[in-house]
């Protein structure tokens, strides 16, 4: 089966399990329009086993846009909006795209002081150590979206909520969560004060409590069946089709069976990290 059949291939077969449909609609973009991508690993296509089934190419190949990918794995808002006020080749790139998809945000939690966020939270139920990263991700993330705007006021500009790659697994699920909620909640707050800045691909939602099927072994980045999903969530923000609810949460797992999920990602991240 070629690459085209297969990444065709996941996209039927979650649209069948969930019970979404093809999106059809072409709306106002042509074959050849600009659809320019920014931000971090996600959005790069790191964790798909090759980058023809990273979500911005699935996209791409299904509206026939002319894809300029400028995400860098590993970049915090910190660094996107950096790029944004001093590259040239991307500042020129956003002020002609048609199209504009955003994905940060998850290395501001990653590269904050985890661990004292985790420890404190955990043993004095004490959620103040993280709002040093959210505060900076919420200055960062306007500044980011000003300056989109102020290169480009018409392009569709398309920005992801953070999934937890982690809701599978018993206490650090939790945890997470409470991180990507946060980030995501400073995303939302930015378009109630400002309305129709960007659309949200709301990707948080299309993720959870399925994150286990749609998460490389890292437990950090999508598999293929994750950028499909990713791909098809923000291809019906393109065709102006919200998509039905996500399927239903599957049925809850034992403590023994979260245990013994909590074992087999711990493996998995050991082996991964081991092998790279």
């Amino acid at each position: 089966m070629n690459i085209t059949r297969k990444c065709a291939s996941i996209l039927l077969v979650l649209a069948l399990l969930c019970g979404l449909t093809a999106v059809a609609a072409r709306g106002a973009y042509e074959p050849g329009a600009k659809f320019v991508v920014l931000g971090d690993s996600i959005a790069y296509g790191q964790g798909a086993s090759d980058l023809s089934k990273s979500y911005g190419r699935m996209i791409a190949a299904n509206w026939g846009f002319a894809l300029e990918n400028y995400a860098v794995s590993g970049h915090t808002s910190s660094n996107l909006l950096g790029v944004l006020t001093t590259n040239d080749l991307v500042r020129d790139a956003v002020s002609k795209a048609d199209i504009i998809n955003i994905s940060i945000g998850g290395n501001d939690w990653l590269t904050s002081d985890i661990a004292t966020i985790l420890l404190r939270r955990l043993f004095l139920n004490d959620t103040g150590a993280a709002t040093g990263y959210l505060e900076t991700f919420r200055g960062n993330f306007t500044r980011i979206i000003e300056e989109i705007r102020g290169l480009n006021e018409e392009a569709l500009l398309i920005v992801h909520t953070l999934y937890n790659p982690t809701d599978d697994l018993p206490l650090v699920g939790g945890l997470y969560d409470e991180a990507v909620s946060g980030l995501n909640k400073r995303i939302y707050e930015y378009l109630e004060s400002h309305p129709g800045a960007f659309e949200i691909a709301d990707i948080y939602t299309f993720f959870k409590t399925h994150s286990g099927e749609y998460i490389y072994r890292d437990r950090t980045h999508p598999n293929d069946a994750g950028y499909a999903r990713i791909a098809l969530v923000v291809n019906s923000v393109i065709a102006g089709e919200p998509l039905p609810l996500p399927c239903p949460a599957g049925p809850q797992l034992s403590f023994f069976q979260k245990v013994a999920v909590l074992f087999r990602a711990l493996i998995d991240i050991l082996d991964y990290a081991l092998s790279t």
